[in-house]
């Protein structure tokens, strides 16, 4: 057994032990912990944030490689601050329209592709010269898409075979969000495991 002596696993292993003290009942050491985060979350951010502006907006501004851009996206962050002035707010919206109908544009993109096409997509996927195990899952998913689908049509009545369908794919959504569940389990345990590790080893050297 071989206590570590570098200051920065002390500072890692005590920090996680505070974490921890949490478990018990809501205390000092815990909120000196999370306020030590969040601090640090804030601070790491703010450092990111002001290098992307900065590498993106300024330099091209000054060197003459993308004034254009590096114009309009400082005269829009400028602007943001407006708000602060009642005479001036409104400018504020300016940006803020522009923020928000290209996080939309960006968002229904995204989630068009992601969640819509590249599902139909796996969903009629072919199943021709694929190794049984693939060929069954291929078929099966197919399935549960279909009655998860049908569990969600409320223009008919869901009796006789649509009503089979929707009961499968209530048991399908049942699965789906229970794995889900389960991985996130998963993921705390091994968070868990790996912090114990880096107390038990790291920290305090036990082989």
């Amino acid at each position: 057994m071989a206590i570590s002596t570098d200051p920065s696993v002390w500072v890692a292993a005590l920090l996680t032990i505070m974490a921890y003290t949490i478990i018990f009942k809501d205390n000092p050491l815990y909120k000196l912990a999370e306020h030590i985060l969040v601090g640090l979350s804030a601070g790491y951010l703010f450092i990111q944030t002001w290098k992307m502006i900065y590498n993106s907006s300024i330099v091209p501004l000054f060197n003459g490689s993308g004034v254009l851009f590096g114009g309009i996206t400082l005269v829009l962050g400028v602007l943001l601050f407006t708000k602060f002035f009642k005479k001036y707010a409104w400018l504020s919206n300016i940006s803020i329209a522009v923020l928000v109908g290209t996080a939309t544009g960006l968002t229904v993109r995204g989630y068009l592709f992601a969640q819509l096409i590249e599902q139909v997509k796996a969903s009629i996927k072919v199943v021709a010269n694929l190794q049984p195990l693939d060929t069954f899952n291929t078929i099966l998913s197919l399935i549960m898409v279909v009655c998860t689908l049908a569990y969600f049509l409320f223009t008919f009545e869901q009796k006789g075979a649509l009503g089979w369908l929707a009961k499968f794919g209530r048991y399908t959504m049942m699965a789906a969000f229970g794995a889900a569940y389960g991985g996130t389990v998963m993921t705390r345990l091994t968070i868990f495991i790996q912090r114990m590790q880096y107390l038990l080893f790291t920290w305090l050297g036990l082989a």
